[in-house]
């Protein structure tokens, strides 16, 4: 009993050295409202390559439906003043999570 006891807690303390020493991963939620933007997209689309823009990547859903056009290129056009043209408020990435989270293309 006391082996298995010792077993345990060295399994326990190894665990929490390796997850105390992993860096961890920045909040990112305007890169995760993307990411949901793009996931509704694929599933209406296509999936986006990990090296498309977000220009691109709208050009190329937009050639496959067309009839999103007025969202998606608002949605892109927001996403990418966010991301690359200024340091975004809280309140307008909250704002864009909200448009993406309305946005149910079928």
């Amino acid at each position: 009993a006391l082996a298995c006891a010792v077993a345990i807690a060295v399994v326990l303390v190894a665990f929490t050295v390796v997850e105390l020493g992993r860096p961890r991963r920045a909040r990112d939620p305007l890169g995760d409202a993307w990411r949901e933007l793009a996931g509704r997209l694929a599933r209406v689309t296509r999936p986006r390559a990990p090296t498309e823009a977000p220009g691109e990547y709208a050009t190329a859903v937009l050639a496959l439906r067309p009839d999103l056009a007025p969202a998606v290129r608002e949605l892109v056009d927001r996403y990418v003043v966010l991301r690359y043209e200024r340091t975004p408020a809280a309140a307008d990435i909250a704002a864009f999570r909200r448009a993406v989270r309305r946005f149910r293309p079928r």
